[in-house]
C-alpha cells in the first residue's frame, strides 16, 4: 500500500508520540489498573489532533480514512494495546456518527474534534444477543434509555456514549453523556488484560435522550450502526496486529542475543520456524484488516473475519514469544506476559471468535 508523504510523516509522529508518552508509564499503569493514565494520554494526543482524525473536515476534523485510522491505532498498539483499543472505540463511534446525516451528529462531531468533549467517545452495540441490552422507551414526549450494557471497554474513561438501540419504532442511534442522570457505570470488571482501559457494565435507568442527540430513522440508524461496527472490528484487528508485531520483535531480539546449546538461540531451527510464523501471521493479519479498510463498500462479514483472525493470531504469537523468552517472558518488567493477557482480552472484544465466525456466515451478512 502506498501512502502520501504527509501520511508517512504523520505516522512517524504518532509512533514517536507513543514511544515518548506511552512507553514510560505503561507497565505501572497495567500493574495498578491506572485508568487516569490513559485519560492523560488521550489529552496529550490533542497535539496530533487524533481526536478529530476521522471527523469530517466540515465538522472541524481531518476527514481521514478508516485505513489511516487503522495505521494510527496499530502504531499505538505496538507500544500499548490499551491505548490502541481506546482509539478503536473512539474512531468507531466517530464513524457511526459521521454516517448519520442529521445535524445532531454533526454537532457532536464538532465537539469531539475541538476537544469540547474532553474524553474519548465509546461506541456501544450488542456483540452477542443480550436480553437486558439498553432499549429506547417512550414516556410521553420524552425518549428514555433503559437497560444494561455489559463489559463495555473504556466505560470509566468515556466522554460520550454512542449507543445502538432497539426501540418500539425500530432501531435507533443515540448519544448520551456519562455524567447525565440515569447513567451509572459499574465497577471495573477486572479482565485479565487491557488493564489501563477498564471494562465495566453501564446501567441506563431512564436516561433522557435529547431530541438533537437521537437518530430515530430506522434505515439511517441501521446504516450508521453497521458502519460503526465495521470500523470497530477493523480497528480492533489493527490493535491485535500491533500487539503481535511488538511481541514478535521482542522475541526476535531476545533470540538473537542469547547463546544456548552451542549456538545463538535464533539459529535453532524450531526457534527460526516460530519467529518466521510470527511474521507470516502478522503480514496476513495486516493484509486482512487493510483490505476491509480500503473497501468502503465491503460488508460487515469481512470485518468480523479480520478481527477473529487477527485476535487469534495475536494470542498465538504472544504465546510463542513467551516460550522463546523462557523465564524472562513471565516477568512483568519485560512486558511479554502483559501482551499475553492483552491478547486474550482482545479475543473477547466485540464477541468471541466462534461467535464472530458464526455471525459472518449468517444470511444477514452475505
Amino acid at each position: 500500500m502506498k501512502y502520501s508523504k504527509e501520511h508517512k510523516i504523520f505516522l512517524r509522529e504518532c509512533a514517536r508520540f507513543a514511544e515518548k508518552n506511552i512507553a514510560p508509564g505503561l507497565l505501572d499503569a497495567d500493574k495498578f489498573r491506572d485508568r487516569a493514565w490513559l485519560c492523560e494520554i488521550y489529552k496529550k494526543s490533542a497535539a496530533l489532533e487524533i481526536a478529530g482524525l476521522v471527523v469530517p473536515q466540515d465538522c472541524g476534523g481531518a476527514g481521514e480514512s478508516l485505513l489511516l485510522a487503522g495505521l494510527v491505532t496499530e502504531s499505538f498498539a505496538r507500544v500499548c494495546a490499551s491505548a490502541g483499543a481506546m482509539l478503536a472505540c473512539h474512531f468507531s463511534a466517530c464513524f457511526a456518527l459521521a454516517s448519520s446525516p442529521d445535524s445532531c451528529a454533526r454537532e457532536l462531531l464538532c465537539d469531539l474534534a475541538s476537544g469540547k468533549i474532553s474524553g474519548p467517545a465509546v461506541f456501544l452495540f450488542p456483540a452477542a444477543p443480550v436480553s437486558s441490552w439498553p432499549a429506547l422507551q417512550k414516556n410521553g414526549d420524552a425518549k428514555l434509555v433503559c437497560g444494561r450494557a455489559p463489559v463495555v471497554p473504556g466505560a470509566l474513561q468515556a466522554g460520550l456514549f454512542v449507543i445502538a438501540l432497539p426501540g418500539e419504532d425500530g432501531p435507533a442511534l443515540a448519544a448520551v453523556f456519562p455524567g447525565e442522570p440515569g447513567v451509572a457505570p459499574g465497577e471495573d470488571c477486572k479482565l485479565p488484560g487491557l488493564n489501563a482501559l477498564p471494562h465495566a457494565e453501564i446501567v441506563f435507568n431512564g436516561a433522557l435522550v435529547k431530541e438533537k442527540h437521537l437518530l430515530a430513522d430506522p434505515k439511517k440508524a441501521v446504516n450508521a450502526v453497521d458502519e460503526g461496527k465495521r470500523a470497530f472490528y477493523c480497528l480492533t484487528a489493527a490493535v491485535s496486529c500491533g500487539l503481535a508485531a511488538s511481541a514478535a520483535n521482542q522475541a526476535f531480539e531476545h533470540a538473537k542475543g542469547r547463546y544456548q546449546f552451542g549456538r545463538m538461540l535464533i539459529e535453532h531451527s524450531e526457534i527460526a520456524r516460530m519467529t518466521g510464523m510470527m511474521r507470516l501471521k502478522q503480514s496476513a493479519g495486516r493484509a486482512a484488516w487493510e483490505a476491509v479498510a480500503q473497501n468502503e463498500a465491503g460488508n460487515l462479514a469481512d470485518a468480523l473475519y479480520a478481527k477473529a483472525f487477527c485476535a487469534d493470531s495475536a494470542l498465538e504469537t504472544a504465546g510463542d514469544a513467551l516460550q522463546i523468552m523462557g523465564g524472562y517472558g513471565y516477568m512483568h518488567e519485560y512486558g511479554m506476559e502483559k501482551r499475553m493477557r492483552d491478547a486474550k482480552t482482545l479475543q473477547l472484544e466485540g464477541g468471541s471468535t466462534p461467535y464472530l465466525v458464526q455471525e459472518g456466515i449468517s444470511p444477514q451478512h452475505p
